[in-house]
């Protein structure tokens, strides 16, 4: 039975990854290594980012399959349950959400600009990323 202490880490740090992670997974790779690599100490920046190239060429979202490597790798099967579910449970809740909140006042200007600010902070994120593979090269 892995230690709770883990499970409980990988749930609360993948849940703080999704809800963070707008723009795709690639916008999510330097929040994730901030907390598997700085926080947690779950694994070394060349560990870290070997996970990266293997979740980019395994099939499906790359935070997902990170996500999902990581907690096998720290706490077996339940932990790559917990860490799967932990990240995509946040995107999945806001988007119901979003989808609700858009239905009852999509004619609302300022719920229009809300919106249209949030995309503007996806191409941050992911230079942000870049950053952050630019400093190791």
């Amino acid at each position: 039975m892995p230690d709770l202490m883990i499970i409980l880490k990988l749930f609360t740090s993948f849940l703080v990854i999704g809800l963070f992670s707008f723009g795709g997974g690639y916008s999510s790779l330097s929040i994730m290594e901030d907390m598997m690599v700085n926080k947690y100490l779950f694994l070394s920046k060349t560990e870290f980012w070997q996970v990266v190239a293997i979740a980019q060429v395994t099939p499906g979202p790359i935070a997902l399959n990170c996500a999902t490597y990581i907690g096998a790798k720290k706490a077996g099967m339940l932990g790559a349950i917990v860490s799967t579910f932990s990240v995509i449970f946040m995107p999945i809740l806001l988007s119901i959400i979003l989808i609700y909140i858009y239905k009852i006042s999509s004619k609302n200007d300022i719920i229009r600009d809300i919106f249209q600010n949030l995309q503007k902070m996806i191409p941050f994120l992911i230079i942000l990323s870049l950053f952050s593979l630019a400093r190791d090269v």
